[in-house]
């Protein structure tokens, strides 16, 4: 939730790269995904993000249009088919 409330926020998302992360960005397409674990790499995308503009800019619209998959509509409608299917 916290991942697509920042989305929503037009924030630029970069994540460690787990099971619930990889779905919301669709394994990176929609923004940053690091190795679990890997404080090293996550801190060199912080800090070359803090100096991008232009980086900044591409993930936050990456953000948005991302986020129009998680709308409370669609998110229910997909958990209602589920629950008819099972």
């Amino acid at each position: 939730m916290v991942a697509v409330e920042s989305m929503r926020l037009a924030l630029p998302f970069i994540g460690f790269e787990i099971p619930s992360l990889q779905e919301v960005t669709a394994n990176g397409k929609y923004g940053k995904l690091v190795e679990l674990g890997d404080v090293q790499k996550m801190a060199d995308i912080l800090n070359r993000l803090s100096k991008s503009e232009d980086e900044k800019h591409a993930l936050s619209k990456q953000s948005l249009a991302r986020v129009k998959e998680f709308t409370v509509k669609k998110i229910g409608n997909e958990w209602s088919e589920k629950v008819i299917e099972i």
